[in-house]
């Protein structure tokens, strides 16, 4: 898979919710209620990782999470990172 290019990433974040540019990937952060809602967030993007052989970096302290997509093999942002977010953001 290639990485996009900047025009081309911005483009496709149109269709993306609150999902933001940082270091060279995909970021959002999300506040929950307390850090019951926040692990069972973060564990549904664990398994959808798992699934979709994908690991975003994920930040997590209590009840804010904040998640980093890129394809490290492409060193940029892919196809697989635009769709990784869509699929986090159906969650």
């Amino acid at each position: 898979m290639v990485a996009l290019s900047l025009q081309n990433i911005q483009q496709k974040m149109q269709n993306l919710k609150g999902w933001g540019l940082e270091g060279g990937g995909l970021e959002k952060e999300w506040m929950f209620e307390d850090f019951s809602a926040a692990s069972t967030f973060v564990m549904k993007v664990a398994d959808l990782a798992q699934e979709q052989d994908h690991h975003p970096t994920v930040f997590w302290d209590y009840n804010k999470v904040r998640l980093i997509l890129t394809t490290h093999d492409e060193r940029g942002i892919t196809e697989k990172d635009i769709r990784m977010a869509e699929d986090i953001d159906r969650l």
